[in-house]
């Protein structure tokens, strides 16, 4: 799929989906993209210089860590399936459940109870050690640290937020909040970092 637009991509890529969960056959999908990697697999074999370097369930290889220690880890998009409850072409927005916590994302043509998938780039979730002053971004929560996954050039932080998020904070970030496991941070993000991918009629 990679000289597919993202809009294609992400149908086939449904459709693959769909095809394992009707017919039960199992796939090799091999790919250099993190982000399909999560959106598909149920296991993972990790390849680094030709050999494996971490095998098992994807789950466990993601809150481990195993997927960001190698030049695989890239830029990483958290992905969500969420559940429309309203749309408003008023406010240009539509309101989305994820887990317990309603999101605000882009206006997207759907119907409450529709599902859409939906994706949001680690290193564009802000993050911040006490709640925000009043501001533009229209999705602030809390969640707490789990895990920190050092990498290269940033560090993964891995919140508990009713649901798995993965943040990527860079290394004066890390220092001037003095980030640690077991920290609850608030985590922000704006309507625009949300990238819609698909929509499932909910009927």
């Amino acid at each position: 799929v990679s000289s597919l637009d993202e809009s294609s991509k992400w149908r086939i890529l449904t459709y693959i989906k769909k095809i394992h969960e009707r017919f039960g056959i199992p796939i090799l999908y091999v790919t250099h993209s993190m982000d399909e990697v999560v959106f598909l697999a149920d296991s993972v074999a990790l390849l680094d210089d030709g050999k494996v370097v971490a095998c098992g369930r994807k789950e466990e290889l993601l809150r481990s860590g195993k997927l960001f220690e190698t030049s695989f880890r890239r830029q990483f998009s958290n992905l969500f399936k969420a559940v429309v409850i309203e749309s408003s072409a008023d406010i240009g927005r539509t309101t989305v459940r994820i887990g317990e916590k309603a999101f605000e994302i882009p206006l997207v043509e759907t119907n409450p109870g529709d599902t859409v998938l939906l994706s949001v780039p680690a290193a564009d979730i802000l993050v911040s050690a006490e709640h925000p002053a009043p501001m533009s971004a229209r999705n602030i929560y809390c969640g707490e640290v789990k895990a920190l996954f050092p990498t290269p050039n940033s560090t993964v932080a891995l919140l508990d937020a009713g649901f798995d998020m993965f943040v990527e904070i860079s290394p004066a970030a890390l220092k001037e909040l003095d980030i640690s496991v077991g920290d609850h941070l608030h985590y922000i993000l704006k309507s625009g970092a949300f990238r819609v991918h698909s929509v499932q009629n909910g009927g």
